[in-house]
């Protein structure tokens, strides 16, 4: 592998600026190797800029203590044998790769630090992303990422979300318990299948009305879906076919604001559907009803307001509800059933008080 010495900004050709795992002064070949390793643990401030060759031949990037920003001229990330690409955040520290990224084979962000990974550059190739570490990847880049794999999160956030940033696979798979958030005033829509793993909680932060996500693709597995947010993000689960089978979090106990989760199909379940002042929404367009008669709806938190709507335009894709309400939480609650459906929408389970809460009907 090779080591950054500097401290100071410099360029990649300098072999003063690397030292080897053999001690010596040495850099990297113009080209690259798909044995590289290069890493960056030099404290302090400073760009490192690629002024070899574009499509540089590389399998690990390691960061591990300065604030870092690589510059400069493409990386192409291949397998070493079967050792696969990796791109290591190992401190605190933010760091950023504003190159453009070629994928050779499949890339995973990992390493044993939290510090936020900002990939700036257009991400191309026919290979998966896999967010492994427990810190944030930002993809906050103004070029499509034109990448066919798919993208796997198996711990911490993906955040400045937009409708280009995570290329054009198939699959969104939670494998462990993570975080999206997209950027500010995106509104992304994203034709993506939402898979989410047994035990696992995929969480959707939409800080305000400006943060919305929307998913086109089915959404399936069974683990737990949360939209959170402080102020009024939406999520929308818009395919007609999704199987979800697990928890639907709308919002925390005591956490306000106006999120409205929109889904247009979801099959009924043992598991329930907790909302805290929040919306869960039948939206508008090719939907199927909703026909619970294991889910239960749950109220969490103190006193709130919480939301069933039916926006659905199809008489016949009514809401049906044979459950009775389940309270958990003390404090005065209302639910509010209604939206612009004009069909048949049922409550039949029971409506009751709980201990410490009074519940009103609208």
């Amino acid at each position: 592998g090779y080591y950054w010495t500097n401290t100071v900004s410099r360029g990649w050709s300098v072999a003063g600026n690397w030292t080897n795992n053999l001690g010596t002064g040495t850099g990297p070949l113009t080209n690259g190797q798909p044995y590289y390793t290069l890493n960056f643990n030099r404290a302090g401030t400073y760009r490192a800029t690629n002024d070899l060759a574009g499509g540089f031949l590389l399998n690990r990037l390691n960061f591990g203590g300065g604030t870092v920003t690589l510059m400069g001229n493409s990386l192409a990330f291949t397998n070493n044998d079967a050792t696969l690409p990796q791109i290591n955040q190992n401190s605190a520290i933010a760091v950023a790769v504003s190159n453009a990224i070629a994928l050779g084979a499949n890339l995973t962000l990992g390493g044993s630090g939290n510090g936020v990974v900002t990939l700036a550059g257009a991400i191309s190739g026919t290979c998966s992303v896999t967010k492994t570490s427990s810190g944030t990847l930002s993809l906050n880049n103004t070029a499509n990422n034109a990448f066919s794999g798919d993208v796997v999160i198996n711990a911490g956030a993906l955040t400045s979300l937009d409708d280009n940033t995570l290329g054009t696979g198939t699959y969104i798979t939670f494998t462990g318990s993570g975080s999206m958030s997209p950027g500010y005033a995106a509104y992304p829509v994203f034709a993506k299948r939402v898979v989410v793993n047994p035990g696992v909680t995929a969480q959707f932060s939409v800080a305000t009305q400006y943060f919305t996500m929307t998913f086109t693709g089915p959404l399936t597995g069974s683990g737990t879906v949360q939209l959170d947010s402080a102020g009024n993000g939406d999520v929308t689960f818009s395919s007609s076919s999704n199987t979800f089978t697990g928890t639907i979090r709308v919002g925390v106990a005591g956490m306000g604001g106006g999120n409205d989760f929109t889904i247009n199909s979801l099959p009924d379940s043992a598991n329930p559907i907790q909302l805290a002042s929040q919306k869960f929404i039948l939206g508008a367009g090719t939907a199927t009803p909703l026909n619970f008669n294991s889910r239960q709806i749950e109220l969490v938190g103190t006193t709130q307001t919480v939301y069933i709507e039916n926006n659905n335009g199809t008489a016949a894709n009514t809401i049906s509800i044979n459950t009775n309400l389940k309270i958990t939480g003390v404090g005065n609650k209302t639910l509010t059933l209604g939206g612009s459906h004009t069909g048949t929408n049922t409550f039949g389970g029971a409506i009751t008080n709980a201990s410490g809460s009074t519940i009103s009907l609208t």
